[in-house]
């Protein structure tokens, strides 16, 4: 298909949406208005030829790259959902004996589970002899993870004053007497 019957803003919008995995920010990237970039997305995304479109680059995509969506979501929960507490296991070929310290650390790792090593981004010994292990930010891979999941919604926005709290408790306590207190 090739982008056939695309005007060159709906094919830039499928490229966007193709990068971004959010109808609104792929709208104002393709140049549509920024007012009305979410209805937008929701109009191109229900359009027949988009669709096709969508699926026809995901799949050239996932062909040159030879990447899953899910290996890297995989990736990312292994950052993600790191913890230290990892690496104090015991080690598989003795229950009793944890992850010892120095060099040895270095030699351990290959029997780590992929998710513990996964998470390391360096590991280096200092001029003491001392084993420093660099982390993964877990904050970063939460973040990305929850984007690309479509945890989080930056267009969310709840507006809350305290006249309408303190209202909404006036009324509980009309309706039965709660929070009166």
């Amino acid at each position: 298909m090739k982008g056939e019957n695309l005007s060159p803003k709906e094919e830039e919008f499928c490229r966007q949406y193709l990068v971004l995995r959010n109808g609104t920010k792929a709208a104002i990237a393709a140049g549509y208005s920024q007012k009305r970039a979410r209805a937008t997305a929701c109009e191109l995304r229900a359009k027949r030829n988009i669709r096709e479109r969508l699926s026809e680059l995901e799949r050239e995509w996932r062909e040159d790259s030879e990447v899953s969506r899910e290996q890297i979501i995989a990736e990312l929960k292994a950052i993600a959902f790191s913890n230290i507490q990892d690496d104090l296991q015991p080690l598989p070929e003795d229950p009793q004996q944890y992850l010892p310290f120095g060099e040895e650390v270095i030699r351990a790792l290959p029997s780590r589970p992929r998710h513990v090593t996964a998470a390391i981004e360096s590991v280096k010994i200092n001029a003491k002899g001392e084993i420093e292990i660099k982390r993964h930010n877990k904050v970063a891979a939460l973040a990305k993870l929850s984007e690309i999941l479509g945890l989080t919604n930056a267009e969310l926005n709840v507006n809350l004053s305290i006249a309408d709290s303190i209202e909404a408790a006036r009324a509980r306590a009309a309706e039965g007497g709660e929070g009166t207190e």
